[in-house]
């Protein structure tokens, strides 16, 4: 069909009919333009979306007014491929939103393009832009008009702009492509130099790519003019260019790259490093349960989860383990100490049977206890094991001690901010701890433990080995559905950690949520109440957690009040 122009014609969604408080995110996801301004050669932007096209700032701001007002959003992502196409428009919607006064906080994608000025990102890092990723993909200009853009940045612009984006207080982020076709050694080392040189600029890498040919770009179809040689399988990565620009190169190009970032403390998200190494992964494990179309869909899901690269372990980890490129699994530590200390135990049983021998009238954990005393052994295990199950987690509490903003650059963020306790150690460790004698068991940590994909499993494991079990949550995370089979369970204690007691505090106390989300906690924890007298069953105790700080201090009133609304068990006040 024919593009729509002006875009001001179209109605802004409203997402009326949207059940909000259901979406985990906290950011709504908005389009102020259509289209690009570029015509990339690796890209199919302008093909599928046609010119650029924004809408006018008039527009855009009344459709945050509506989404702010109405649906109390306060946090947006731009999914524009060019946030700063037309900087006059940015420009003036930044002044609408300064005028009304809104705290939100939005981010998108943009070019380091010459036309930005240190006095508009300033502007619009008051305005609420928190971050951009630029598509500054390279260190050398001659790459640069390969891929063209010079018409629109050279290195010199593109330097000039992420330094005033940094200094403005905005998270700049980049993206870098290595191996673009006609890039030689020098190319590459610019591309090197000009991420040492702006180190001090650079928050996060979005990610390090080798160049995936895209079907039907201009790369694509003219790949004899880039003097590309295409296999007919997977020739999006296969593919061979002039300068020995092969695939292997690329990927010593691309750890070259990543081994910089480490060393220079900068934070990558994402590569492609492992671009179809499940098929060797899949052949090397053929001999595993899984059939070969099981362990490509496991392997593909890793790969795209990838996180982040070791350069002297020679693997790529994701979010689950650490896997080799060529294809073997590295065995966990943990597992050996473990097992170290079970032997152990099991060595000293002679020593544990006499001293028990002599003790009666005591309970099974009274005798182990003073077994160990008597003889000067260790019999029993803790009598209390608590598990931070991950780090992760969808909130970002004013007083958290890992992911409140207030910490800057030491708030968690990309692989640090994705570490869990894999499930096969998690189960070990409740086996051997309950055989211990560990009589309770704690789920908390630095994160959510909801977060945790297999947080059920664990809670029926535990629950089944006969572990009294209290989860520290945030509580956002739990619907009907979680809510009856905690209840089914009989998971013995949730403590939720509010900080607040009503909807006003909630939203000082928790940045970037919106009033519906502590509604939700509410109708949750009357849901389990009611639940619980319907099946006559006591568990889950509910205990409330509130912290008091100068944010929350006047409401302390509003806590009490909410306990009781709830029917909590307890409240603590902190």
């Amino acid at each position: 069909r024919e593009l729509i122009e002006p875009l001001d014609n179209i109605p802004y969604p409203t997402y009326e009919e949207f059940d909000h408080d259901r979406y985990l995110g906290d950011a709504l996801i908005l389009e102020w333009s259509r289209g690009c301004i570029g015509n990339c050669t690796f890209c199919k932007g302008r093909e599928i979306s046609g010119h650029y096209r924004p809408r006018s700032a008039k527009h855009i701001f009344a459709e945050l007014e509506h989404h702010i007002g109405d649906l109390d959003y306060r946090s947006f992502t731009i999914c524009d491929p060019v946030l700063i196409g037309d900087p006059k428009i940015i420009d003036e919607l930044c002044d609408y939103i300064l005028d009304a006064g809104y705290e939100i906080r939005w981010n998108g994608e943009a070019l380091p393009g010459k036309w930005i000025s240190p006095e508009l990102l300033h502007k619009m890092a008051k305005a609420g832009c928190c971050e951009i990723q630029w598509g500054v993909e390279t260190g050398s200009n001659d790459v640069l008009k390969k891929m063209g853009k010079l018409r629109f940045f050279r290195v010199e612009d593109a330097e000039r702009v992420i330094r005033w984006s940094h200094d403005a207080g905005i998270k700049t982020c980049l993206f870098v492509i290595v191996g673009f076709p006609g890039e030689t050694k020098a190319d590459f080392e610019k591309t090197l130099e000009f991420i040492r040189r702006n180190r001090p600029w650079i928050d996060q890498v979005k990610s390090i790519n080798s160049l995936h040919i895209i079907t039907d770009t201009m790369l694509h179809r003219h790949a004899d003019k880039f003097g590309l040689k295409l296999p007919e399988k997977d020739y999006h990565y296969l593919w061979e260019g002039p300068h020995g620009n092969t695939p292997e190169e690329r990927a010593r190009r691309i750890r070259e790259t990543l081994k910089l970032c480490q060393e220079l403390g900068i934070e990558v998200l994402e590569t492609n490093l492992a671009e179809g190494k499940h098929y060797d992964l899949a052949a090397a494990i053929s001999k595993g349960g899984l059939s070969r179309e099981e362990q490509v869909k496991v392997l593909a899901q890793q790969i795209n989860r990838l996180e982040s690269f070791d350069p002297t372990l020679d693997v790529v980890r994701t979010e689950r383990e650490v896997i080799r490129i060529d294809g073997h699994t590295s065995a966990a530590a943990e597992s050996e100490r473990t097992d170290a200390a079970v032997e152990s135990m099991e060595a000293e049983k002679p020593a544990y049977d006499e001293a028990t021998s002599a003790a009666s009238g005591l309970s099974d954990r009274d005798r182990v206890e003073l077994a160990g005393i008597l003889s000067d052994k260790v019999f029993v295990g803790p009598r209390i094991l608590e598990l931070d199950l991950t780090n992760n987690c969808n909130l970002n509490c004013v007083g958290c001690w890992c992911h409140s903003d207030l910490l800057r650059e030491r708030k968690l963020t990309g692989e640090k901010k994705r570490l869990r306790l894999p499930f096969d150690l998690i189960e070990r460790l409740l086996h051997e701890t309950r055989a211990m004698g560990t009589e309770f068991l704690q789920l908390a940590g630095a994160g959510e433990p909801f977060m945790h994909p297999k947080i059920m499993e664990i809670l029926e494991l535990a629950k089944s080995l006969g572990f009294a079990v209290n989860v520290i949550t945030n509580f956002t995370l739990i619907d009907e559905k979680r809510a009856e089979r905690l209840v089914d369970l009989g998971v013995d204690v949730i403590t939720i950690s509010l900080w607040a007691g009503s909807t006003k505090t909630y939203l000082k106390t928790h940045p970037n949520q919106r009033a519906g989300t502590f509604k939700r906690i509410r109708e949750m924890l009357t849901y389990i109440h009611d639940l619980k007298q319907k099946r006559r069953a006591y568990k889950p105790h509910i205990k409330i957690y509130n912290v008091i700080s100068t944010l929350n201090a006047n409401d302390i009133t509003n806590m009490v009040d909410f306990a009781l609304d709830v029917m909590a068990d307890y409240i603590e006040i902190t």
